[in-house]
């Protein structure tokens, strides 16, 4: 006689508690679109974020700072970029061909060096997914910032957490969509500078012709956004033992 056993239902070491949430799957809508076991949205409903200030000034300085910095994502344009910041100051940055990567990386290295994450601004080169935002809430940063724009199930699971959400951050220009309250506008813009061209991405003069304020839809990647960068970016990666990572 055959006996049929599934093997979350008979592992002798799981509890009938994750027995439920095994049986639960979510795919994932990442790159390599993961299988994630449980309830998402379980980890962050309960999280308290800090109540944390973004000011301007602090914003204008910190994305100067990632754009001027020496990276391969500024020489090629194919990679993903994350950096820890401490009010205007980059703390840690870290490089992945995946979004998510990058992301988890930084998650490592605050655990790995007993950073506390109340005071800290997490800046992506990614779009600012659901997926972009439960890990920023579970590592209890309250403030995500990135280059790129938004999701619809990003921005409205940042306002259920309380999360304060930052897109289309270039030159003098950001959109914010969750979180407003946290924002101190103390910074003068006439002294602060355009965002460079050498530091702009294919496809973002598009972009920037959206005024400010104004609620945008995310792009998707088109083929001639992957030419030149990636040959570069691979090409430099096979050369490279480690994946570059730097912190202050």
């Amino acid at each position: 006689m055959t006996t049929t056993c599934r093997w979350w239902s008979c592992a002798p070491s799981i509890t009938p508690i994750s027995r439920q949430k095994l049986k639960k799957r979510t795919q994932t809508s990442g790159c390599a679109q993961g299988t994630a076991f449980g309830d998402l949205l379980e980890a962050v409903e309960s999280v308290a974020l800090p109540k944390a200030e973004l000011r301007t000034s602090w914003l204008y300085q910190m994305t100067h700072a990632i754009n001027t910095m020496p990276s391969l994502y500024l020489e090629a344009g194919a990679i993903h970029g994350c950096v820890l910041c401490k009010e205007g100051t980059p703390v840690c940055y870290t490089e992945d061909v995946g979004r998510h990567n990058a992301v988890d990386k930084i998650a490592g290295w605050i655990y790995r060096h007993g950073v506390d994450p109340a005071d800290k601004i997490l800046y992506t080169t990614g779009r600012l997914t659901s997926e972009m935002v439960i890990k920023t809430v579970r590592m209890g940063i309250p403030i995500l910032v990135s280059r790129s724009g938004f999701t619809a199930w990003g921005v409205e699971l940042a306002r259920q957490v309380g999360l304060t959400l930052v897109g289309r951050t270039r030159g003098k220009r950001f959109i914010a969509l969750s979180g407003q309250e946290r924002i101190v506008l103390d910074q003068n813009l006439d002294y602060v500078e355009e965002e460079s061209a050498r530091h702009k991405r294919k496809g973002e003069e598009r972009d920037d012709s959206t005024p400010t304020g104004a609620q945008e839809s995310p792009a998707c990647c088109s083929p001639a956004a992957w030419r030149g960068g990636w040959a570069a970016a691979t090409s430099r990666c096979a050369r490279s033992a480690a994946a570059p990572f730097w912190s202050a």
